[in-house]
């Protein structure tokens, strides 16, 4: 977690930077809406190959996950994750449609550290995405 200067000089803790990956618009604001509001930013993205693009100009503190999506998959990001930034550990909370437990036990083999099932409570997500920034040393909310 970095220092940030703002203009009048004063510092304040960097924000953490959550990546919303969900390739359905409005629950891509939902969830963006209810991160930023608990003193995040939110960084949402469409699609998994957006989501690269994006995880190569600047690695996000956590990634929210949808599994089925066009382009690039959940599970093809995932292992995408795991095989080209593997060095960065970032966790990752899979929200899909998909409910079976096989899909949950292939998420967790994946790496993803996290699973909740849709339809969602945001709120939920948010304490889930708090508690996994808090168990890794800082939950990182700042101004």
């Amino acid at each position: 977690m970095g220092i940030v200067r703002s203009e009048r000089g004063n510092c304040s803790v960097a924000r953490k930077r959550i990546m919303v990956v969900e390739d359905e618009q409005e629950i891509r604001r939902l969830m963006s809406f209810h991160i930023a509001i608990s003193g995040y930013d939110a960084v949402p993205v469409s699609d998994g190959a957006e989501a690269v693009k994006s995880i190569r100009e600047r690695l996000p503190d956590l990634i929210v996950l949808d599994i089925l999506m066009p382009r690039m998959n959940g599970w093809e990001l995932l292992a995408c994750l795991r095989r080209e930034f593997r060095g960065s550990d970032i966790p990752v909370i899979v929200v899909s449609a998909l409910g079976e437990v096989d899909d949950k036990l292939r998420a967790f083999a994946s790496g993803a550290e996290d699973y909740m099932t849709k339809p969602f409570s945001p709120r939920e997500l948010v304490a889930r995405i708090q508690r996994i920034l808090e168990r890794r040393g800082d939950a990182g909310i700042g101004v």
